[in-house]
């Protein structure tokens, strides 16, 4: 189990003032932006975007890390959350979303 004492913050690139990290990613290829940032910061990497935090994970084994649901629980809010009432958990789709990597 980790300890406190082992937890490291996440990389993320340098921010700038009020937009943060909006200036990183490409519009028209945020894949390969993705891409680049994951070869450049590692594995797991943090951006902010206009106020908010985007995490972005580049490799199949932390995929599964943060789809593990015995270990994090999913937060279903807004729209989703009506679809959800009448669609179920997904299935099929949840599973192709949450399987993508970059890298």
């Amino acid at each position: 189990m980790t300890t406190e004492n082992n937890l490291r913050s996440i990389p993320q690139p340098p921010t700038k003032f009020l937009v943060g990290n909006l200036g990183d990613l490409d519009p028209e290829n945020a894949i390969r932006s993705m891409t680049g940032l994951i070869h450049q910061y590692g594995d797991i990497v943090k951006l902010s975007l206009i106020g908010r935090e985007l995490v972005i994970v580049g490799s199949q084994g932390l995929v599964n890390e943060v789809c593990d649901q015995s270990r994090f629980k999913k937060i279903v809010k807004g729209a989703l959350g009506e679809v959800r009432s009448v669609a179920g958990d997904g299935g099929f789709f949840v599973s192709l979303e949450m399987g993508m990597t970059i890298g």
